[in-house]
């Protein structure tokens, strides 16, 4: 149970002060600078060319398989 009556009398001031808090200019967000350059002059394809799997030496399997053959039954 609260100890205070629900809404609070005092209700309207702290939207107010809630109001305040969010609209005050150091609480938001700095506005992001601009670019360096135009998105359309960035190159596709990043800073490294990437592999095509033809490019790449096969690798060789982690696992390696032993095979033997059991004694036969006479």
């Amino acid at each position: 149970m609260t100890p205070r009556p629900f809404p609070p009398g005092d209700l309207d001031d702290l939207q107010a002060d809630l109001a305040a808090e969010i609209t005050y200019r150091r609480h938001l967000v700095p506005v992001r600078p601009p670019r360096s350059y135009v998105r359309s002059q960035k190159r596709p394809g990043g800073r490294f060319p990437t592999k095509k799997p033809a490019d790449r030496p096969a690798k060789r399997p982690r696992t390696k398989v032993i095979l033997w053959t059991l004694p036969q039954r006479t």
